[in-house]
């Protein structure tokens, strides 16, 4: 089925009516032909322009040194001392690492500076050719770091799609649900279209803080928009930067999560981001089950739709974590299938990485390929027909140990999340 888009904002042409020829249009089609015709002739490719779901080459990082092997951990995601739930409320024990992508880079003229969007792959909703941009990613700080630029060709979303906002009817935050026949609903998004310096929409996230976090990582959360704002071209830009920050921590960042505000149980989740790679940079896109703050981690399930480690920067991973007969810790792992090579860095520019859930599977998508399949009989007790919770931050591992001044700061820079009832 057809990918959603973001409109071309061009009024159609009134149904039966002839489009009268345009003599600019008509040359512009013969040069076009004559052009093709040559390619046939001669060998040479014809490209075209990169189209709008190509998205706009919004990022402009620079380059990023890579660390030493890959090292995942075994325990809970990232959970405070202070309480045993995984990587929500707050930190304690460990998990596994998390995915990375390849897309489409950052436009000129947000705050990322740089340009170019690639050609888009097949399939795939908003992925592109991974160039990555000169310069040092932007700040969604108010003051700008570093200059401006023009805006991105990117039309605006469609109504409904713009900042966070239920597109269906549901109950409260609830997005459970099916299709009826070949419709398929937006339950919910975020667009992050903010003003720069805006902090994420308080009806759909709230911000965790606060160090301490499993897998021995390094950050402290923190609620400053230095490390969690929009960037005012449509991003949500969260930010891991070396600094002391809160419980001795050696770095701050950002996290936020859906609990209590927003769910999903069956449907597409997808989100359009650019995942840093950088020395000790933890990124991840999860989901927790709602009632985690009751029966706990990991009896609440846990399903890693993407996790990136600055060791493998191609490397999509994806993690199910559960619960065995016994009520032990279970995980699909990142070595059975959970590991995807983009080919490319994945802070090289956006990609799209995506979970179908339906009652019987559990399907992770990266750039509109389905790479990894969870059925019952994968996992030993099925714990997904429960809302869960979307969780987006950026840790930082032990390899943050190693880093330099001129690995950090590094940035996560969120597209989009939207929550459709199926897939589309």
């Amino acid at each position: 089925m057809a990918r959603h888009r973001r409109p071309t904002h061009r009024r159609p042409p009134l149904r039966g009516a002839r489009r009268r020829p345009r003599p600019r249009a008509a040359a512009a089609a013969a040069l076009l032909s004559g052009m093709v015709v040559a390619g046939l002739v001669t060998g040479i490719t014809v490209t075209t322009r990169p189209q709008l779901d190509d998205g706009p080459a919004r990022l402009g990082a620079a380059g990023i040194p890579t660390g030493g092997p890959l090292v995942p951990s075994t325990g809970p995601p990232g959970r405070s001392p202070a309480s045993s739930s995984g990587r929500s409320a707050a930190p304690s024990a460990e998990a596994p690492g998390r995915p990375p992508t390849t897309g489409t880079a950052p436009a000129a003229g947000s705050a990322f500076g740089g340009a170019g969007a690639g050609s888009a792959e097949s399939g795939s909703a908003g992925a592109g050719a991974a160039d990555r941009p000169g310069g040092e990613a932007g700040s969604a700080e108010p003051e700008a770091e570093h200059g401006g630029g023009q805006q991105g060709s990117e039309g605006p979303p469609a109504a409904g799609l713009r900042g966070s906002s239920p597109v269906a009817p549901s109950r409260p935050g609830a997005t459970g649900g099916h299709a009826r026949g070949d419709e398929v609903s937006l339950l919910w998004s975020d667009e992050f279209d903010g003003p720069r310096g805006a902090t994420p929409d308080p009806a759909t996230w709230i911000t965790q803080t606060g160090a301490g976090w499993g897998d021995r990582e390094m950050q402290c959360y923190t609620t400053d928009r230095r490390n969690l704002a929009a960037d005012g071209h449509g991003h949500l830009v969260i930010t891991a930067r070396r600094e002391p920050s809160c419980g001795d921590a050696e770095f701050s960042s950002g996290r936020i999560e859906t609990l209590g505000k927003r769910t999903m149980r069956y449907g597409y989740l997808e989100a359009r981001a650019v995942l840093p790679t950088g020395q000790g940079a933890f990124p991840a896109i999860w989901l927790l089950g709602s009632n985690m703050p009751e029966v706990d981690w990991p009896a609440s399930g846990e399903l890693d739709v993407v996790e990136t480690v600055s060791t493998a920067p191609t490397t999509v991973h994806t993690n199910v974590h559960g619960v065995d007969e016994s009520g032990a810790h279970w995980q699909a792992t990142w070595g059975r299938g959970g590991m995807h090579d983009a080919g490319v860095d994945l802070a090289a520019g956006f990609h799209t990485y995506g979970l179908e859930w339906t009652p019987s599977a559990l399907r992770f998508i990266f750039d509109g390929r389905t790479i990894r399949t969870f059925t019952h009989d994968d996992v030993p007790v099925w714990l997904w027909d429960k809302d869960h919770y979307v969780i987006l931050n950026v840790a930082v591992n032990r390899d943050g140990a190693q880093a330099t001044a001129a690995d950090y700061p590094q940035r996560m820079i969120v597209d989009y999340v939207r929550v459709f009832s199926a897939r589309p």
